[in-house]
């Protein structure tokens, strides 16, 4: 690298100020983003030892596969609707592979 002169140098040190709080803005920002994806990665693992035997039971299906959950109001409170979740379940829909050619058949 050249040598700077006096007016480059400030220049660098003025810039390095006027980023500054970015910088650690972005550092929070990461550590947060870290503490978030150790969380979610916990949370997947309790879903998939709940999921585990349901996979086993259905051949493979998940709840998410298996069940609907659809908001229901059930009333008011203080002026504020009241909701409930209703959870349905539905047999999965299997693709049907049968050709054309196989039904002409």
């Amino acid at each position: 690298m050249r040598e700077l002169t006096k007016t480059e140098i400030t220049v660098v040190k003025n810039t390095a100020k006027s980023i500054q709080p970015f910088v650690v803005k972005r550092e929070k920002l990461i550590a947060e983003q870290a503490k978030l994806q150790a969380e979610i990665e916990a949370n997947e693992m309790q879903i998939n030892a709940f999921e585990q035997a349901i996979k086993s039971m259905t051949g493979g299906y998940t709840t998410k596969e298996l069940i609907t959950v659809q908001k229901k109001k059930i009333g008011e409170k203080d002026g504020k609707d009241v909701f409930t979740n209703e959870y349905i379940f539905h047999y999965p829909v299997e693709e049907d592979n049968t050709s054309l050619e196989d039904l002409l058949n």
